[in-house]
């Protein structure tokens, strides 16, 4: 016959709770969630691509898939940053640009983004597509560029999404606003690394093959993550990579 063991008096078991509560580690605040507004614009070129090529009678459709869907996920997943379009806005670029920064003050005049001095209006950064080529100073071609002022508030992308890889040039130049840096490495595998390699018939960035984020880039977004938005109880992303497909009605595959 086995004895029983006597119950514990409910005072004891107080303290004992008490003091496992007491050791626990506080609750890191980079769990928290932040939710940051988009202005997604889209000029006559992209908006063309968007229907002959993808496929979208509403060209609307895929610029806010790309950003909420395709992009959002991975933020969302390793940083808990999730990104909502709140305005769509059609503009017709200037032709006769190709610079970076001449693009990116073109799609900000003609959306007329950040035109209130106020620090908060609801939308705190700027996506523009552009189907018109993107070329550094010295003429070098890029698939993106991004800006970001000295005031926390503000961020403008502008991405070439008829180059193709839409998804991993948007992440990109979202993470140079939270301040990653290129690298250039030959076996890295970073979407910050801009290390040419040989893939199929093209020559591209390593940047363009990946989603991941190394070491050094993931701590540098995670210490800048409340850079922009607000901090509270967001949701959103999406669901993996992104497959954004349409069937001319409007329909999409992700």
């Amino acid at each position: 016959m086995q004895r029983k063991l006597p119950l514990a008096r409910p005072i004891i078991l107080l303290m004992i709770i008490s003091m496992f509560l007491s050791i626990q580690p506080a609750k890191s605040t980079s769990t928290r969630t932040i939710g940051v507004w988009f202005w997604v614009a889209a000029d006559e070129e992209w908006r063309s691509w968007a229907l002959w090529t993808m496929g979208y009678l509403d060209w609307t459709t895929l610029a806010k898939l790309y950003v909420e869907y395709c992009v959002s996920f991975y933020f969302s997943d390793a940083f808990r940053i999730y990104f909502n379009v709140e305005t769509v806005i059609a503009y017709n670029s200037d032709n006769s640009l190709s610079v970076d920064k001449d693009r990116i003050n073109d799609a900000q005049s003609k959306t007329g983004f950040l035109s209130n001095s106020e620090p908060w209006n609801g939308y705190i950064i700027l996506v523009a597509f552009t189907g018109q080529q993107i070329t550094d100073s010295s003429g070098g071609l890029l698939y993106g560029a991004s800006t970001a002022g000295t005031e926390w508030w503000r961020g403008i992308v502008i991405v070439n999404s008829g180059m193709g890889w839409t998804e991993y040039t948007l992440q990109h130049e979202l993470s140079h606003l939270y301040a990653a840096q290129d690298h250039w490495d030959p076996v890295l595998q970073c979407v910050m690394n801009i290390y040419i390699i040989h893939v199929g018939l093209n020559f591209i960035p390593i940047a363009l093959t990946t989603h991941d984020w190394c070491t050094d880039c993931t701590n540098t977004i995670m210490s800048n993550r409340e850079r922009f938005g607000q901090i509270g109880n967001y949701g959103g992303g999406g669901g993996g990579k992104c497959y954004p497909v349409g069937n001319l009605t409007g329909g999409l595959t992700a």
